[in-house]
């Protein structure tokens, strides 16, 4: 998480200075710097949305077992 806070504080330096030197407006900077970063996190929010439906689908679904049937 403080790597994460720390990439964020760098990122908002960076587009506040390019912004400044290049005359860019500050919006299409922080976009341009931002980008990667929020794709990123969306590639992982993704990925364990998936690893989680996948880990879902290959446990058994057996409803009619009762474990106490057996097993007390």
């Amino acid at each position: 998480m403080a790597l994460f806070s720390t990439l964020i504080g760098a990122s908002v330096t960076v587009t506040a200075v390019t912004s400044g030197y290049i005359g860019l407006s500050t919006t299409v900077v922080a976009g341009l710097v931002l980008y990667p970063m929020i794709a990123e996190v969306a590639t992982r929010l993704l990925q364990a949305t998936i690893d989680r439906q996948d880990a879902a689908e290959a446990s058994p679904d057996l409803p009619y077992y009762d474990a106490r049937t057996y097993f007390g």
